[in-house]
């Protein structure tokens, strides 16, 4: 009796070969899905602004001791997963906060409030600082200054302003009719109002005058200068009528 021959399928070498391709492709395409589960978590946490989302997981690969990688191999990476982190997070758009209209108009009020701005050292004369810095405080003209249009700019004298209008010395307010007549504004307040008004400090008073003699230090207050630095500080001639006003748009 003939023995019954089993046929055991053999394997060629180009079989062999195929599977192996088919392993290493299936391996390099997890390792791929791994990567970009890996990417996902990192985008995801690099664009968390409130903390909500916890950074991802280190993950430590099951390998043998024959392919694990250096110290230095490792403080490599590392450094690599810093550097990708730090710039994703520089390439976030950032998210901006539309501000209040009310709390715009606060701040642009306490940037303005003076005439005065530090950058006017050294390129305007210290006696004209005083008046601009220490005496001259801006308002915005209401109905009831007689002598400028409602919304435009107001210089007048803080040493003097919780007197009644009536009994104030005369000018103790100027309202300039642009940009171009604020220097005009400071002369004439000058001669008719800081020279005499009792309630600015004499001490201010004698300061003024020693620097304005030519005493004191800094530019000589040029009439291009008053005009640029209300510029720098968001005002602008007003387009229906005499008087400056603040531009919304202004940056300071």
């Amino acid at each position: 009796m003939n023995a019954m021959a089993t046929a055991t399928p053999v394997r060629s070498n180009s079989d062999s070969g195929l599977d192996s391709v088919a392993s290493v492709e299936l391996s390099v395409e997890h390792e791929n899905i791994n990567i970009n589960e890996d990417l996902d978590d990192l985008l995801n946490f690099a664009a968390s602004e409130d903390g909500s989302i916890a950074p991802p997981p280190a993950v430590v690969n099951n390998v043998s001791p024959a392919n694990s990688i250096s110290p230095n191999q490792q403080q490599h990476q590392a450094r690599r997963h810093v550097k990708v982190l730090k710039k994703i997070r520089k390439s976030a758009p950032a998210s901006v906060s539309p501000i209040p209209a009310a709390a715009s108009a606060q701040t642009r009020s306490s940037h303005t409030a003076i005439l005065y701005d530090p950058t006017d050292e050294g390129n305007i004369n210290d006696a004209h600082n005083i008046i601009r810095r220490d005496v001259w405080k801006i308002s915005i003209a209401t109905v009831k200054h007689r002598f400028a249009k409602e919304g435009t700019i107001v210089l007048g004298c803080r040493f003097c302003e919780h007197i009644p209008e009536g009994e104030r010395v005369h000018q103790s307010e100027v309202a300039p009719e642009s940009i171009a007549g604020i220097y005009r504004s400071y002369l004439r307040f000058n001669s008719k109002h800081f020279s005499k008004c009792p309630e600015i400090p004499d001490e201010l008073r004698a300061k003024h005058e020693r620097l304005r003699n030519g005493k004191g230090t800094g530019g000589r207050g040029t009439k291009k200068y008053w005009e640029t630095s209300a510029l720098m500080k968001g005002m602008r001639d007003a387009s229906d009528r005499k008087g400056i006003v603040f531009c919304e748009e202004a940056t300071y």
